[in-house]
C-alpha cells in the first residue's frame, strides 16, 4: 500500500496531452495514425480537414498507399503532426476536436466550418471526470465555470478571483488536475491488510508495470492515474464508476500492447461499449 501510495503521490497530471489529452499526447511512436472504434490502430500519413461537409473526414494512407477514411462515428481518435484529436459526442453528433490538456478536466477545441463566413467558428470546451461537455463562455466565465470546480476549492477560487479567466483555460486545466491527483488517499487503517488481492488488482499492477517499462507511452501519466484510482476504489470496497473505466479506455486506446487488456480490466469491472 505504501508503493501505492507514494506512486500516486508522484503522478502530476501535465495534460498537455495534451499538449494534448494530452499534454499533447505524445504517441508511442512518432509516426500519425488513427485509432478506430474497433481499436485498431492505422499507421501512415493522415490528412485532416475541419471544414470537410457534410461530415468531418479524416484519411490515412499507409506505407502501401491504401487510404482509409474515417468519421467521428468510425474513429475514436487520430494523431497528425503534435496534435491529437478526439471524436466527442457534442449535442446529439459526435466530432473531431483536438485535445489540449486531458486528465480529471479535459479541455478540447472545436473548430467548425461556418456557411455563413468565411472565418471557421472556434469554441472551447470543457469535460470533468468524464461528463458532460461543457461549452466555455467568453462572457460569464466566472459565474459558470467556477461552480464546476467544486472538488478542487483552491482552484474554484482563482476563478472567481479572475486569476483564471477564459484565456487561461490550459493553466486552469493543469493546475485543477495535479489538485485532483493530490487528494488525499486512504490511510492504511482504512484497508484491511488481510484483504488478498482480486484478480484486476493484479491487472492493475501488470498495466502500472508495462507503464514504468515504457516511459513514452502516449497518455503515460494519465494512465497511471486513473489506474491507481481504480486500484484505491477496489481495494476500499468501492463502486468504480463509470467515468474511470471509460477514462481508462479512452485513454489506452493509442497504445498497441495495453489497450486490449485495458479494455478487457474495465469489462471485467462493469464497463460496457457503445455500440
Amino acid at each position: 500500500m505504501k508503493i501505492q501510495i507514494m506512486m500516486i503521490n508522484r503522478i502530476l497530471l501535465t495534460a498537455t496531452l495534451l499538449g494534448c489529452f494530452f499534454q499533447i499526447a505524445q504517441a508511442q511512436t512518432t509516426e500519425d495514425y488513427v485509432v478506430t472504434v474497433r481499436n485498431d490502430t492505422l499507421y501512415g500519413k493522415v490528412k485532416y480537414s475541419a471544414y470537410t461537409t457534410p461530415n468531418t473526414i479524416v484519411t490515412v494512407k499507409n506505407k502501401d498507399k491504401k487510404k482509409t477514411n474515417c468519421t467521428p462515428n468510425t474513429a475514436r481518435a487520430f494523431k497528425i503532426g503534435e496534435h491529437l484529436y478526439h471524436s466527442v459526442r457534442l449535442r446529439d453528433h459526435y466530432t473531431f476536436m483536438k485535445v489540449i490538456v486531458s486528465g480529471y478536466m479535459s479541455i478540447y477545441v472545436h473548430e467548425n466550418a461556418n456557411p455563413q463566413s468565411a472565418t471557421p467558428e472556434i469554441n472551447d470546451y470543457l469535460k470533468i471526470n468524464m461528463g458532460e461537455l461543457v461549452l466555455v463562455p467568453k462572457i460569464s466565465f466566472r459565474k459558470k465555470i467556477a461552480p464546476l470546480l467544486h472538488n478542487c476549492m483552491s482552484v474554484a477560487q482563482k476563478v472567481e478571483d479572475k486569476t483564471y479567466d477564459f484565456n487561461d483555460l490550459k493553466a486552469m486545466a493543469i493546475d485543477y488536475n495535479q489538485c485532483m491527483a493530490n487528494q488525499p488517499t486512504p490511510t492504511n487503517a482504512s484497508i484491511s491488510p488481510e484483504a488478498p488481492a482480486s484478480p484486476a488488482n493484479n491487472h492493475i499492477q501488470d498495466l502500472l508495470t508495462f507503464l514504468e517499462n515504457n516511459q513514452q507511452t502516449a497518455n503515460r501519466e494519465d494512465l497511471k492515474t486513473c489506474l491507481n484510482d481504480i486500484n484505491t476504489k477496489l481495494r476500499t470496497g468501492s463502486v468504480v464508476p463509470k467515468y474511470l473505466l471509460e477514462a481508462l479506455v479512452s485513454l489506452s486506446k493509442p497504445t498497441e500492447g495495453i489497450n486490449e487488456k485495458a479494455l478487457k480490466l474495465a469489462t471485467d469491472l462493469g464497463y460496457q461499449a457503445e455500440k
